[in-house]
């Protein structure tokens, strides 16, 4: 299915990205992006514990917490898979499944995940964090849409009824 391809192929472009960044010499680092007006930094910077560096000393929760979020997370999308329509949805835990399997693999077989980019803002630019980071955050935000979308539609319905 094409749900199937769109996760493997965003966490393989974000695994690339991250072993083209660790192939780096140290002192390829920080690089601005693009070159000239930088919308971006490229860094790299391992991150052993959970978003923020959260948790780092605590191994067992920094693999256990997301495994158990991306299972649910899988959990959901594979109830949702066989029914018809609601592609948003199916999309939004797509994106969500490949960012957290990509930080996933990185976590189990790395030991840390491989964060390389950062904002060009100087209030942001401690902040570092990889393209599986992004499919997260974007996964989230279309769900949170749908749901803020979904409980409208159903309030406005009331009205109408009452």
């Amino acid at each position: 299915m094409w749900y199937y391809r769109l996760i493997a192929f965003l966490t393989a472009l974000d695994l690339i990205g991250k072993s083209a960044v660790e192939a780096l010499p140290e002192k390829a680092f920080p690089r601005e992006l693009p070159p000239g007006k930088p919308l971006l930094l490229l860094k790299r910077f391992h991150n052993e514990g959970l978003p923020l560096g959260f948790f780092s000393k605590r191994r067992e929760i920094v693999l256990g917490g997301p495994l158990l979020i991306e299972s649910l997370v899988l959990f959901r999308f594979s109830a949702l898979l066989p029914k018809r329509g609601r592609k948003y949805e199916k999309t939004a835990l797509a994106l969500v499944l490949a960012g957290g399997a990509s930080n996933l693999f990185d976590r189990f077989f790395r030991g840390f995940v491989v964060d390389y980019l950062s904002l060009r803002n100087r209030k942001a630019e401690h902040l570092v964090f990889n393209l599986g980071d992004c499919f997260i955050a974007l996964g989230m935000g279309l769900t949170a849409a749908l749901e803020l979308a979904r409980g409208l539609k159903r309030l406005i319905s009331k009205r109408r009824q009452a």
